[in-house]
């Protein structure tokens, strides 16, 4: 008999994430879960918002387990939906079958690389484990939920430039955008105030991190994990492009510097200018009147991990 998170599952595809591979990878997902004796139902995205949409739909039918087919953009659309309207002890666990060019959170979740055969196999192997989310208000969607990461600054110019270079796919689209980010990028004054402790200046960039990977596998906050009640936050501070261009690798990494600062707490507000750009789990957004908000939801939503994922 199936485990109980696979009682009811319903699978949201992105049939047009990764370069279009979307609807074969729903397939071959829906196939592998039937062969383990799960019958899942299969959902069809159209358009932006069609996954939250959806993903609420499934939570107030019954659903025990909604799974994003696709990148990152849907597994945020998906949870945006499950944590719309139902309260937590009736809300659906979490999964994903990675389709997108970055599959940034599913390398927390262990199933990054997979196949999606293999990536559904994961699914019905593995249990739901409680995770993090942040609640962000301040952006130009209105309230949204964060389950991997915000960034500002050089990765926020990144991810928009990266649109242009999306058909490459996976890492090369990143290196692309961070290429055509590097000749336009002019830091913005900002204030980031981390629970009471507050810093000012013009940075290069600044990571608020649940989940530890962004852009691909960059790894800004090696300290970061998405069970610990704690947003963790880098900061960068301004320097030239050859200097940024020639620490990029070690500050991929989340290397130890003077200039860079990393803080952790429950609450974080980020003080800038109107308009001011960020990518929201990859998707760029904008802060119209400048003043952002991020609060810590502590395992607000359970994800299934693979077995092999480390707790």
């Amino acid at each position: 008999m199936p485990a109980p998170h696979l009682q009811s599952v319903v699978l949201i595809a992105n049939p047009r994430a990764g370069g279009g591979r979307g609807e074969a990878a729903a397939l071959a997902a829906q196939a592998a879960l039937e062969a383990r004796g799960v019958q899942p139902r299969l959902e069809r995205t159209a358009g932006p918002g069609d996954a939250a949409r959806l993903a609420a739909a499934a939570a107030r039918q019954g659903a025990t387990l909604v799974v994003a087919v696709g990148g990152d953009g849907t597994l945020h659309e998906a949870l945006d939906g499950l944590l719309s309207d139902t309260p937590a002890g009736d809300r659906p666990a979490l999964g994903v079958i990675p389709v997108g060019g970055g599959n940034d959170y599913a390398r927390t979740l262990g199933v990054a690389g997979l196949d999606a055969a293999a990536a559904a196999r994961a699914l019905a192997e593995g249990l739901p484990r409680p995770v993090d989310v942040a609640r962000m208000d301040g952006g130009d969607r209105g309230t949204e939920h964060v389950l991997n990461n915000v960034g500002l600054g050089f990765a926020a110019l990144a991810n928009l430039t990266r649109e242009r270079a999306r058909w490459l796919g996976g890492p090369l689209s990143y290196l692309v955008g961070g290429v055509l980010a590097v000749a336009t990028f002019r830091p913005d004054p900002l204030v980031v105030a981390v629970d009471d402790v507050s810093i000012e200046g013009r940075f290069l960039l600044g990571h608020l991190a649940l989940g530890r990977f962004c852009g691909a596998g960059i790894d800004f906050t090696p300290g970061a994990r998405h069970d610990d009640g704690l947003i963790d936050v880098a900061l960068v501070t301004e320097r030239t492009r050859l200097r940024a261009i020639a620490e990029w690798p070690r500050l991929t990494r989340g290397a130890q510097r003077d200039d860079v600062a990393f803080l952790r707490g429950r609450r974080v507000r980020v003080f800038g200018p109107r308009g001011l750009l960020l990518h929201v789990d990859g998707e760029v957004r904008r802060v119209p009147l400048g003043v952002l908000e991020l609060r810590v939801l502590p395992g607000a939503v359970r994800v299934v991990h693979a077995p092999h994922a480390r707790p």
